[in-house]
């Protein structure tokens, strides 16, 4: 009788020690919905609007980015990466492929 009482001690403890820290979490993550971003300063939206105007006025002829070797025209290493990081600069302003100021362009 007493193992059988001993066994229900020891499955509580165990189901507590994985409630307890699961409301613990949820709290404190609870909390940081809370939190509000600031806004971004007039100075702030012209910087970001002028490296849009640099990142399109370098977009290559194919409609992609990349880095480009001094020595070869042609070439246009990291093309991939280059124009994904391009792309997600414009999709976080709200530019997408056919929609926004320069929806055109993606």
């Amino acid at each position: 009788m007493t193992s059988s009482i001993s066994g229900k001690i020891f499955c509580f403890w165990i189901f507590l020690s994985f409630f307890i820290p699961t409301v613990i979490v949820a709290e404190e993550s609870s909390s940081y919905s809370e939190a509000k971003t600031p806004e971004l300063t007039e100075e702030a939206e012209k910087a970001i609007e002028r490296g849009l105007k640099f990142l399109i006025s370098n977009q290559n002829k194919d409609g992609s980015w990349s880095s480009k070797d001094p020595e070869n025209e042609e070439s246009t290493p990291y093309a991939i990466g280059g124009t994904s990081l391009a792309l997600m600069a414009f999709m976080v302003e709200g530019h997408f492929p056919g929609f926004g100021k320069y929806g055109k362009a993606l």
